[in-house]
């Protein structure tokens, strides 16, 4: 069964993958829990008898419906069962809170939410741009919203006949960080989500017989292709983990019996420095494969020597709208800092301002475009300008630098526009400090990177307090606590009397990363304050 994406159809969607998989692989592992196994078979039956349950409520093709789950086979049949119903899907961070949370729900006009039930208190109602279906997996804290049905009860004893979608189709919007505005929903395909999962199986030459382990949320568009779509793609298995957590990785290892893992670069860099364990010591040598993006160089012989995985790494480069612009195969010898190399899939350029292409080695703004059709999203939902502008010159502007070199090996430089990364979360700046220009004492906010002792950022935010403002940095943390997403919660808090800023009245943030000093301002984890857990 090795090598078995490479005898996949050339177009497809992760509907007709899944009825493949019932049919040809019905017996066989596809999810693994702690305490159940789900066949492909009995998965692909239990999909169908909730998009039963969605459609006898009201869902009909081309609906929006969102979701805001936590990792579970509940979810994971939830995402399919939506494409079997022909809806589209949007899944949430569920993190999200506030105008986070208003603002996708209100762009896509989404009437459904399939939601934790302890989140429910957080959804705008349907005055103000929520739902008006909310379906409960869960109970309900007193005094939350009544949801109009329980995800346990739309399981129906019959399937589904599924919404056969062309591939080029809309299958869902996915919510990424913006750069200076808000979220942007990407467009994606069946066939872009297809794709993105055949690419990750050819970067990490997992077969069926692999069983591969993963903390990471299926909100993020990389756990859904890379681990859901790409397993039912080959007739494989897996493990999600319900959430990340250093004490519990190999624990997990060992009860999931893995032999590939997923990861985030901070992850990895957290998991290399922990203290040893009896579930380390038992688990030697048991992972064949670890991928995380970044996966910094001096951590590999770590993995290697420490845990005895023999080929532990990551060089790749990709978006949510993209899928992988550039990558390699695990194991490939890789210059050090390279992201990979140009696919089948995309033409790949560095361009100026003006979009010239740039001489090999000159830094400058990373683009691409597809090769082949509806392999890269459709556009910005709702957001025509921002599409156009993305688009522009025929080339797919990814707003990163990076340079090519003479051997065609794409290296990250840097982010061109002002966003953040944190913890494999893009955070949008300005959304950032809207949410703070809520609060009644700050008068003026700034919020930008700052490096971190981990991989990607840390988050500072530097604000002007109103005239006579009391406010301390503790208490707006806690304010933070409850207003913002636990993922863009910032480290750092500094307080000023002003903002420095250049003659057209722009914040000059580069300054500010600059004079940033740990020592010299407020840190959360110095104080001792914990992100709230949920």
């Amino acid at each position: 069964m090795n090598n078995a994406y490479d005898r996949l159809p050339e177009r497809d969607t992760p509907v007709r993958a899944l009825m493949r998989s019932a049919t040809e692989h019905s017996d066989r592992l596809l999810l693994r829990t702690s305490d159940t196994e789900w066949t492909h078979g009995a998965f692909a039956a239990r999909a169908g008898r909730i998009a039963t349950g969605l459609q006898e409520l009201g869902v009909r093709p081309g609906d929006f419906v969102a979701t805001m789950l936590d990792n579970s086979v509940d979810c994971a049949a939830t995402w399919f069962a939506t494409a079997v119903a022909g809806a589209v899907h949007v899944p949430l961070n569920t993190a999200l809170r506030g105008e986070f949370l208003r603002h996708p729900l209100r762009a896509t006009g989404a009437r459904f939410l399939i939601a934790e039930g302890d989140y429910l208190s957080r959804v705008p109602g349907a005055s103000d741009g929520g739902p008006e279906v909310l379906i409960s997996r869960g109970p309900v804290p007193v005094g939350g919203p009544r949801p109009s049905a329980y995800l346990a009860e739309l399981e129906r004893d019959r399937e589904l006949p599924p919404v056969d979608a062309d591939p080029s189709s809309l299958m869902g919007v996915w919510y990424t960080g913006g750069t200076t505005g808000p979220s942007k929903g990407s467009m994606l395909s069946g066939n872009q989500v297809c794709e993105a999962a055949k690419s990750a199986l050819r970067l990490t030459k997992r077969t069926a017989d692999d069983h591969l382990y993963t903390p990471l949320p299926y909100f993020h568009f990389n756990a859904t292709a890379t681990t859901l779509v790409a397993s039912v793609l080959i007739g494989g298995s897996a493990t999600v983990a319900d959430r990340f957590s250093v004490s519990r990785f190999w624990p997990e290892i060992l009860e999931s019996r893995a032999t590939m893992v997923t990861l985030l670069g901070s992850m990895v860099h957290l998991i290399a420095h922990m203290e040893d364990t009896e579930e380390m010591r038992l688990a030697q040598g048991q992972l064949h494969t670890v991928w995380a993006i970044p996966f910094a160089p001096e951590l590999i012989d770590i993995w290697k020597n420490r845990f005895g995985v023999k080929t532990p790494g990551g060089a790749a480069y990709g978006q949510t709208e993209t899928g992988f612009i550039a990558s390699t195969v695990l194991g490939e010898d890789v210059p050090v800092g390279a992201s990979g190399r140009e696919t089948d899939l995309y033409e790949l350029a560095i361009l100026d301002d003006e979009d010239r292409a740039l001489p090999v080695g000159t830094v400058g703004e990373i683009a691409a475009r597809p090769r082949k059709p509806d392999v890269m999203f459709k556009g910005y939902w709702g957001q025509p300008v921002e599409t156009i502008a993305c688009f522009r010159n025929l080339w797919h502007h990814t707003g990163d630098l990076g340079r090519i070199d003479e051997d065609g090996w794409l290296y990250f430089v840097d982010r061109k526009a002002d966003y953040l990364r944190r913890r494999g979360e893009n955070i949008s700046s300005q959304e950032l400090e809207s949410a703070f220009l809520l609060h009644p004492e700050i008068h003026e906010v700034t919020a930008y990177a700052v490096p971190s002792e981990l991989a990607e950022d840390d988050v500072k935010i530097t604000v002007v307090l109103e005239h006579g403002s009391s406010l301390t940095e503790e208490r707006l943390c806690h304010w933070a606590f409850e207003n913002v997403p636990r993922f863009a919660v910032p480290r750092y808090i500094e307080f000023a009397n002003d903002l420095p800023r250049s003659p057209t009245g722009r914040v000059l943030k580069r300054e500010l990363r600059d004079q940033h000093k740990v020592e010299q301002c407020w840190d959360r984890e110095r104080a001792g304050l914990d992100l709230p857990t949920r």
